[in-house]
């Protein structure tokens, strides 16, 4: 998994300074000491001598269940190299397991496939490693037989962490969790934590007004009141991902309704998740006049290692009203909002290594205003796991080694009502488009399920122009959405 520097930001020893304040001030050492003193014997952050253990189910985040976890495992498992272990707790696709070895010449991978949980219920894969015998002991022999071994998780859970603290006491090797401790990963992808640490260290102005409901009750009265100041506000659950979570409401559908009406459509609005409401909740105002969504992304390594590094800045392309994610691009040129982007970006970042963060993040934000010569910046939220633009970024460093890739777009699209069909038959629909190594153009799938789900499409598009790439995008789903 290559780490390529494309950005840089220095900082001053004044801001390392509150950097490290902040920190001290947002997490007591005495929550981090306990996950260190309970994991610490048998594991800890960090890369281990050996080959990486993916495990790229993201149930366990708030709600992503619900909207098919599965889909994403193979995602991450596309930085998956020669000899390394891959879990897949849905259904084994070994058509794309092919054109992943074979056709991108990712190198030959071993599977672990788990066995569904009882009852026929969900429950995440790396929660059933620690409950299924089979499984575990599969994934005991491979660490025992490779002398260590790193887990990468999606997201860095307290079941990971169980499950590597297991197998670190039962093998007496190395393992390690490519991620940050439970404590501190939960603070890092807590919305309500993140607005906290941005206005400590920029100011209120950072970050754009919101509030904290503890029950439903407070969410009506907090709808209520900050809906006659703004045109368009969204609720988010605080732990959930990307627009999982976002319940966007539109001032001018709740004006004039009485406390008891808007308690009602709130509720009613949230029952589309399938599930009780879940408090606390964050109401936002949604920010106006939007030029662009940027994300910034990190790599943060242990101290000793170096300051945080800067991977990308994406223009995030967004979609819906709940602001779904659609896919990025990485930002061209030198434009000032770059540099600035960046030093704030690496001094939220800083504050994250100074409390101990390990591992892939990122920090999304928008730009508003006339234009982007002099846009005011508000960050909106930490990503402390792998996500759709890193897991791309990443993949593309490592097939193209050595120096700057071609052009490219990563596409992230949902709610497609594509005609099923098998992967082979999906590319060989597609093969003059396909990229290959050593080509400098092409398309490169990240999960099977457009194909055969035909529910969404995950992939990049490589080219020599962020418009080539585009109109290469557009030609995958034009041509995918023909009937057989």
């Amino acid at each position: 998994m290559p780490v390529v520097p494309r950005h840089t930001a220095v900082l001053g020893p004044d801001e390392r300074a509150r950097c490290a304040a902040v920190a001290r001030a947002v997490l007591p050492e005495r929550r981090l000491a306990r996950d260190r003193l309970f994991f610490g014997p048998h594991t800890r952050p960090g890369l281990a001598p050996g080959p990486f253990v993916f495990l790229g189910d993201p149930g366990e985040i708030p709600l992503l269940a619900r909207r098919g976890a599965g889909v994403f495992e193979y995602r991450l498992a596309m930085l998956a190299g020669d000899g390394d272990m891959v879990v897949i707790g849905g259904r084994r696709n070994t058509a794309f397991e092919t054109y992943a070895e074979g056709r991108l010449g990712l190198g030959r991978r071993r599977y672990l496939p788990v066995a569904p949980a009882p009852g026929g219920r969900y429950l995440p894969a790396q929660i059933r490693c620690l409950k299924d015998e089979a499984a575990f002991a599969a994934m005991r022999a491979f660490v025992e037989g490779a002398g260590g071994a790193t887990l990468v998780p999606h997201l860095s859970t307290g079941a990971i962490w169980a499950l590597a603290r297991r197998l670190g006491a039962e093998t007496g090797a190395p393992v390690r969790v490519a991620g940050p401790l439970p404590s501190l990963s939960a603070l890092a992808n807590d919305k309500a934590a993140f607005t906290r640490i941005v206005r400590a260290l920029f100011g209120a102005g950072a970050a754009p007004r919101e509030v904290v409901a503890h029950s439903a009750a407070a969410l009506t009265a907090r709808v209520h009141e900050i809906a006659r100041g703004c045109r368009r506000l969204v609720l988010k659950l605080p732990d959930s991902a990307g627009s999982a979570g976002n319940f966007p409401v539109f001032s001018a559908d709740v004006a004039g309704m009485s406390p008891r009406a808007l308690h009602r459509h709130l509720l009613e609005r949230l029952a589309i998740t399938g599930a009780p409401p879940s408090f606390p909740m964050l109401v936002q105002v949604w920010q106006e006049n939007v030029l662009t969504s940027p994300s910034l992304q990190l790599w943060i390594p242990h101290p000793g290692d170096g300051r945080p590094v800067i991977e990308g800045v994406f223009h995030q392309r967004l979609a819906g009203p709940e602001g779904r994610f659609a896919g990025a691009v990485p930002a061209e040129g030198d434009a000032g909002w770059i540099a600035r982007f960046c030093h704030e970006g690496a001094m939220l970042g800083q504050v994250l290594q100074d409390l101990g963060y390990f591992g892939r993040c990122s920090f999304d934000a928008v730009l508003s205003g006339a234009d982007l010569a002099a846009p005011a910046l508000h960050w909106l939220e930490c990503n402390g796991r792998w996500g759709g633009v890193s897991i791309p970024m990443t993949l593309m460093n490592r097939l193209f080694p050595g120096g700057e890739p071609p052009s490219y777009v990563v596409a992230h699209l949902a709610d497609l009502e594509l005609p099923r069909r098998s992967v082979e038959a999906g590319l060989d629909l597609l093969r003059d488009l396909l990229w290959a190594p050593g080509a400098d153009r092409g398309v490169v799938f990240m999960t099977p399920a457009g194909f055969e789900q035909g529910r969404g499409l995950h992939f990049i598009s490589i080219a020599d122009s962020t418009a080539a790439a585009s109109a290469q995008a557009e030609t995958v789903v034009d041509r995918l959405m023909t009937r057989p």
